[in-house]
């Protein structure tokens, strides 16, 4: 008898435990009812959302305890299952169990799957948010029910945020951006939701961030840990600028960008762009560093400098994104530039030219492919020390003036310097200047984006070089100028690997002729008058 009272009690007190747990997750279910939560979570989201919000499913689960809801409806039920703008794939609620008997209960977590936003720049350059300003304080209870709550944290998974920019050229398709995989934790504190520990990817990039959302506006400030050249189209998408063409970068976080849109759709952003290799087209350079600013819809980097080819660049480059095909401009010095390599690297005119040269260009153009036959603007160049080859313009004179054609064929120089006005494809100059120390070429022309010639010069020979001439053929003292240089007209055509040169040398020598036979002349009359 007394073996059978202890199992009766072990009986009682497991009846009692069972009886205790159906209680408590009867109490659980009373005070975690998916009909109630699925209200106030639809209030919630609506109030944030700016768009009805209906929850389809709210399904309750014990381990670990939370409420999940799915078959989400953003926007009027009467119209499609998505918003053009917002769509959601599953949200679930993880109270702290502490707080399911109280009010506000408190919610852990809130994890959001597969938010997705659809973001759009319109043809007045405005964003159109689709999430309005946050209103509201912590707490909000459903339609009729008193149940309310509060959110410590919103765990955000698999995210993505599409971007686009309309405001382009009529008919043309609009630029577009979209960041993927987005994971965050978002904390609310009342109208102000903070995102932190952001990581997304665009395309082939990563990268990472911060940022807030609230009743101003939303920003964000974002880095990236890796940048494609193929991604770099959207990642100007992002503040509506279309990228230049063949554009690329690569460094240790080559970009950082803080982001602001305001309450009214004005977008406005700071950043830097800091790569140690870069290139545009064939065009390469290290060591670029160019903060930026876009404000007003004008892109402004400044100053942009780099190094390129032994020599170093400092500038000023701005852009009018608000155009609608974009506009921009550069203010840029390069000093000590070895023009060898930049001709060579970026043209056919291999070995055409040698020297160091400092240039400074003030150019403007548009977002046209390719560049260069819609760039204008004003080039000045000074190249010192340097040879253009394959230019024998010398062998050419003395050709013409019969003292022998002779084998220079490259045209050394000291200095050469020249003032470029640069417009529909070409290069136009009245002061190119070539010096050295056997002579002085000076003309006026077009160099053709195709590399054609087309120049009117003078050939002024040194005083030495000049005596020798005259030494061997008499006739040519009538062409000395005041200096006693001799001088010849010269014309350039063809090309800059093929250049052909054009001497009259029967009006030359005519010429010749005529001022020496005039020298003579008063030569005799001064000797007859004495």
């Amino acid at each position: 008898m007394p073996a059978v009272l202890p199992r009766r009690g072990c009986l009682v007190a497991l009846v009692v435990l069972v009886l205790g747990a159906v209680a408590a997750g009867w109490l659980v279910w009373r005070a975690l009812d998916p009909a109630h939560l699925r209200t106030v979570a639809e209030t919630r989201l609506t109030e944030a959302l700016g768009q009805p919000v209906t929850i389809g499913t709210m399904n309750l689960s014990f381990f670990p305890p939370g409420v999940e809801g799915r078959h989400i409806r953003i926007g009027d039920a009467a119209g499609p299952a998505r918003s053009p703008g917002v769509s959601l794939g599953s949200l679930r609620l993880k109270p702290r169990l502490s707080s399911v008997f109280s009010s506000p209960m408190v919610i852990e977590r809130v994890e959001v799957v597969g938010l997705a936003l659809d973001v759009r720049r319109d043809a007045d350059g405005r964003w159109q948010l689709p999430i309005p300003a946050l209103a509201g304080g912590r707490q909000a209870g459903g339609r009729g029910t008193s149940v309310a709550f509060d959110v410590n944290e919103i765990l955000l998974t698999d995210g993505r945020v599409t971007v686009t920019n309309e405001q382009r050229t009529p008919g043309a398709v609009a630029a577009r951006a979209m960041v993927a995989d987005i994971t965050s934790t978002m904390r609310t504190s009342g109208a102000e939701v903070a995102v932190e520990s952001l990581t997304a990817s665009l395309g082939r990039s990563s990268l990472a961030g911060n940022g807030s959302i609230g009743t101003g506006g939303m920003t964000f400030s974002l880095t990236w840990t890796s940048l494609s050249p193929t991604d770099l189209p959207e990642v100007f998408a992002l503040i509506g600028a279309p990228a230049p063409a063949a554009l690329a970068f690569e460094g240790d976080k080559p970009l950082t960008l803080d982001v602001t849109v305001d309450h009214a759709g004005v977008l406005s952003a700071t950043g830097r762009v800091s790569a140690s290799r870069a290139s545009l087209g064939t065009f390469a350079i290290t060591a670029l560093n160019a903060p930026f600013r876009l404000l007003n819809q004008q892109l402004v980097l400044d100053p942009v400098t780099f190094n390129a080819y032994g020599g170093t660049h400092r500038g000023r480059l701005t852009a009018n994104t608000a155009a609608t095909r974009l506009t921009w401009a550069l203010d840029s010095t390069v000093e000590r530039v070895d023009v060898n390599q930049l001709v060579s690297a970026n043209s056919s005119a291999k070995g055409a030219i040698d020297g160091t040269a400092r240039v400074q260009a003030r150019l403007r153009g548009g977002a046209a492919v390719p560049v260069l036959p819609a760039v204008a603007g004003t080039v000045v160049t000074r190249v010192s020390n340097g040879a253009i080859h394959n230019f024998p313009v010398l062998a050419a004179v003395n050709a013409a003036l019969k003292v022998g054609a002779g084998d220079v064929k490259d045209l050394r120089f000291d200095t050469l310097s020249a003032t470029w006005h640069v417009a529909d494809g070409r290069a136009t100059t009245a002061d190119f200047l070539a010096e050295s120390g056997e002579l002085r070429l000076t003309a006026a022309g077009t160099l053709g984006f195709d590399q054609a010639l087309d120049f009117r010069g003078v050939v002024a020979l040194s005083k030495v070089e000049s005596n020798e001439m005259i030494r061997r053929v008499r006739e040519l003292a009538g062409l000395r100028n005041q200096q006693g240089e001799i001088e010849v007209p010269v014309t350039v055509t063809g090309r800059v690997g093929t250049p052909a040169f054009d001497v009259d040398a029967a009006a030359l020598l005519e010429k010749a002729a005529r001022e020496e036979l005039k020298r003579r002349i008063k030569k005799g009359i001064e000797g007859f008058i004495k």
